[in-house]
């Protein structure tokens, strides 16, 4: 008897378990392309050397995870309807800031020392 009630309760806790392992869902990734690697020379503080910033960045990939339905478009991901764009802007470089990826430097920032730079 106490066989035949771990074999039910066996069975109970497997088709519980069963729904949740079902929904496999998707997911969606595509890479945007784009590394970089900048550098720019910020005008010289006082009586010393100009200072040097550089930043990298690799490829940007955009990737979802969703329940129903997952897409890649030519510049974009999509689940369950949600979309995500490649940014068009991943690297840029300005006169006195750049950005790669999510990293920003800034001239600014190098001469006030929250930025790590070079002489």
């Amino acid at each position: 008897m106490q066989r035949f009630a771990l074999v039910v309760l066996a069975v109970c806790v497997l088709t519980l378990g069963l729904p949740a392992m079902a929904s496999a869902g998707c997911t969606a990734s595509l890479n945007c392309g784009g590394a970089c690697n900048l550098g720019l020379e910020c005008p010289s503080p006082p009586y010393s050397q100009p200072w040097w910033i550089s930043c990298f960045a690799s490829d940007q990939v955009v990737q979802c995870s969703g329940n129903n339905t997952c897409s890649v478009g030519s510049n974009f991901v999509q689940c369950d309807g949600v979309k995500t764009y490649c940014w068009t802007d991943w690297c840029y470089q300005g006169t006195d800031y750049m950005r790669c990826g999510t990293t920003q430097k800034s001239c600014e920032r190098c001469q006030s020392g929250a930025d790590s730079c070079f002489i």
